[in-house]
């Protein structure tokens, strides 16, 4: 059962954007400010393949789209099948490199996070956050506030570099999660 928690500010540019907590799998890491994709995955420990996981889920969704409009049962059928397949041999392979869950706080902007230590605002840090359907986000980041809280650090990234497809992903994701409070 994912419970979430929604909250509703306003931040300095006084719009309104919607933040909720829930319990994902993540991990990131304090990266080189001048990092290339291929970097942020060889500093994540993930294999060189990740760098196109975005533009998988993108294709999927684009796929789901396409068949509602094919008329040809057996087509549509078989197209589907395919995909299927395709999709199993993707998560298997993501599966693999699952990062651990931890409460995570997520925007349409970026995320919060825990740390044991305080981190620098301004630090550039990699970003695997696994959305829905078991693909994994991979993104550039900034750190943009650490606060003490109880023995630990609650720390604000911002993604730089998110991909317009990414950006529609997380907050869709956003948007969708259950909540404790529908107000």
């Amino acid at each position: 059962m994912l419970i979430c928690l929604l909250h509703l500010s306003m931040d300095s540019d006084r719009r309104q954007s919607i933040r909720v907590t829930a319990n994902l799998p993540c991990q990131w890491q304090i990266i080189a400010a001048d990092s290339s994709k291929e970097a942020l995955l060889k500093e994540l420990g993930l294999p060189s393949n990740f760098a196109q996981t975005g533009k998988l889920t993108q294709l999927s969704e684009e796929l789901a789209d396409t068949l509602h409009r094919i008329e040809d049962d057996t087509v549509r059928a078989a197209l589907t099948l395919l995909d299927q397949k395709l999709e199993l041999l993707t998560r298997q392979n993501f599966n693999q490199h699952m990062p651990p869950k931890q409460q995570v706080g997520l925007s349409a902007e970026g995320l919060t996070v825990k740390s044991d230590t305080q981190v620098p605002v301004g630090t550039t840090v990699a970003v695997h956050l696994v959305l829905d359907h078991n693909f994994p986000l991979i993104e550039l980041g900034e750190v943009t506030r650490c606060n003490a809280s109880e023995r630990q650090y609650v720390v604000g990234i911002k993604l730089t570099q998110l991909q317009d497809y990414n950006a529609r992903r997380l907050a869709r994701f956003v948007m969708r999660l259950p909540t404790a409070d529908h107000s």
